[in-house]
């Protein structure tokens, strides 16, 4: 991520750790941020403004619990192995 953007991170890891966990989150607010706008820009330019799109994102909660979720996320994992062996 920071690599990407400034090719090398050597001075982040000169500086004292507190300030370099602070440019590392602003770098990965900012490549969130560019992913909603992009999305925006593809779906939903013409129905809403960008910054109510972001509100409405950041502020969405799941009513699924943690056990629904991390069954889902072993479902799909399971479809991917398979489809991996019966390809490979």
């Amino acid at each position: 991520m920071l690599l990407s953007r400034y090719g090398t991170v050597d001075y982040i890891f000169s500086m004292p750790f507190l300030k370099g966990m602070e440019i590392i989150k602003k770098a990965y607010d900012k490549v969130f941020e560019d992913k909603l706008f992009f999305r925006w820009v593809t779906n939903h330019e013409e129905s809403m403004p960008f910054e109510e799109f972001k509100t409405r994102l950041m502020s969405a909660t799941s009513t699924k619990t943690t056990e629904e979720t991390l069954t889902e996320v072993k479902d799909i994992i399971d479809m991917f192995n398979t489809g991996v062996r019966a390809d490979g």
